[in-house]
């Protein structure tokens, strides 16, 4: 599949991993999305859970941010 490791790169992720550091926010996020099951043939449940907990929240702020728009922009209309 052309996948290789750096030495030094992994050498570094085993020490950090062996004092159970696991990285940033983002890299634990990146860990998240990789839970796949082969077995099932699907992502984890916490992943679908996470991707519509986050679809919710993006859909509600742009709906927050249309209503106050509106709301600015009728109050301008007003003046």
């Amino acid at each position: 599949m052309g996948v290789a490791f750096d030495p030094a790169e992994l050498r570094s992720a085993l020490d950090s991993a062996a004092h159970e550091h696991i990285g940033t926010l983002s890299d634990r996020i990146a860990l998240l999305c990789a839970h796949f099951d082969p077995s099932v043939g699907r992502h984890s449940p916490a992943v679908m859970k996470a991707t519509r907990v986050i679809g919710a929240a993006m859909v509600l702020g742009f709906i927050g941010w249309i209503v106050a728009r509106r709301r600015a922009h009728s109050a301008g209309a007003r003046r």
